[in-house]
């Protein structure tokens, strides 16, 4: 394989390689579709609108379909306000719970308002404790499975009658309980496994050891906010500002082209650079061997040099290969320098691109107040006299 063939592949091979892992976070983000978030938004906002009005049913529903496009945490913790408002506590206490359980949710600004709520609903449910006297058993509440024994907390429940189970080999055992409001009551199931375990009940937080679980005061369920959430996937609205870089260049069909072009760019620039390098280094090595032989010259030069064209027969037979290699080795250096000069150009036109596109394209109102500085750098040619390198700037 000759030096420009090489070159050629490295310059089509290298964006192969690096291209997706620049490129990767850009498709996951562009199979989410803006239309999808933009519908979300619009549920999400007529929910809003809904419980100001004390349509509190209707809201519900729109939160609903809001969470269905769009599993945010504020719009599953203003539906669950929503549930308590429209009297579902059971279904509010689950998504209370569900919010509190997502580790995104750690250091919400409203993870207290979620744990008051989900105290709230609560109190007007009621919860069971299963115990089993065997471990790894089967539990079921009402046919349905809730996992294996010991289980860590009691399950929520509504009010009323029902019958838990457990089963593990051949042995089950069931029995039936009557769930009270705002209380914990315990099943006790014996399998044979050896006598009776004790059920573990948390107390609240707030409740010395050793006292019974109090019940939560029955406030009104705070509304749901309107505020824009502060998130990448924000249902926000329009500040003026442009949206992050990073974040137009995910969605964008210019970047991706763009940043393609820049890619290539610089593939070729570097396969046909380091093929100048070898060609130059060549013709160095010919023409070093020439002026050896030149210290004791037979034939005789004359006042030309060797590779002269207008020398005698007798010298071109014994210097015209080497000076045909040489000038062959000089041309390709030539050749290879304006293939990387393309290059260049190619990347640079990339470039313009990203940065053009960028302030033409971007969508403005998107809330970036809540955003922790992202990291920027960009890759670029050194341009000179010569083709010399790559550089790269930026904040880390």
């Amino acid at each position: 394989m000759n030096a420009r063939l090489r070159a050629l592949t490295m310059g089509l091979l290298l964006p192969s390689l690096v291209g997706p892992v620049l490129l990767a976070p850009a498709r996951a983000m562009a199979q989410e579709d803006p239309a999808v978030t933009a519908e979300a938004r619009k549920r999400f906002q007529e929910g809003v609108r809904l419980f100001d009005e004390k349509k509190f049913e209707l809201a519900r529903a729109a939160f609903l379909q809001a969470y269905a496009l769009k599993k945010h945490p504020d719009v599953l913790l203003n539906l669950a306000q929503a549930e308590m408002a429209s009297g579902k506590p059971f279904e509010a206490a689950g998504h209370f719970k569900e919010f509190l359980k997502d580790p995104t949710t750690a250091s919400h600004p409203k993870r207290p308002e979620a744990e008051r709520g989900l105290a709230d609903a609560r109190a007007r449910i009621g919860r069971v404790q299963i115990a089993v006297d065997v471990a790894d058993a089967e539990v079921f509440l009402d046919g349905k499975k809730l996992g294996t024994s010991p289980l860590a907390e009691p399950v929520d429940v509504t009010p009323g009658p029902h019958v838990v189970e457990a089963k593990k080999g051949d042995k089950a055992g069931s029995q039936g309980v009557m769930a009270a409001e705002g209380k914990i009551t315990v099943a006790q199931l014996n399998l044979g496994g050896g006598g009776a375990v004790a059920p573990v009940v948390v107390p609240p937080k707030d409740a010395p050891a050793g006292e019974p679980p109090r019940e939560a005061p029955k406030s009104p369920a705070p509304g749901p906010t309107s505020e824009p959430p502060k998130s990448d996937m924000s249902f926000s609205t329009s500040d003026g500002k442009r949206e992050p870089f990073f974040a137009w260049a995910k969605r964008s069909p210019i970047a991706w082209a763009s940043g393609g072009a820049v890619v290539v760019g610089l593939g070729v620039f570097a396969g046909f650079s380091v093929a100048k390098g070898n060609a130059t280094s060549n013709a160095d090595d010919i023409r070093d061997q020439i002026r050896a032989r030149q210290t004791n010259p037979d034939p005789p030069l004359g006042s030309q040099g060797p590779c002269s064209p207008t020398q005698t027969n007798q010298v071109k037979a014994v210097y015209g290969s080497a000076c045909e290699k040489y000038q062959a080795s000089i041309d390709d250096s030539n050749t290879d320098a304006k293939f990387a000069n393309v290059g260049v150009g190619l990347a640079v036109l990339g470039a313009a691109g990203l940065v053009g596109g960028y302030f033409l394209t971007a969508k403005k109102g998107e809330d970036t107040a809540a955003r922790a500085p992202s990291r920027q750098w960009a890759v670029g040619p050194i341009v000179g006299a010569e083709v010399r390198g790559i550089g790269a700037a930026g904040s880390f």
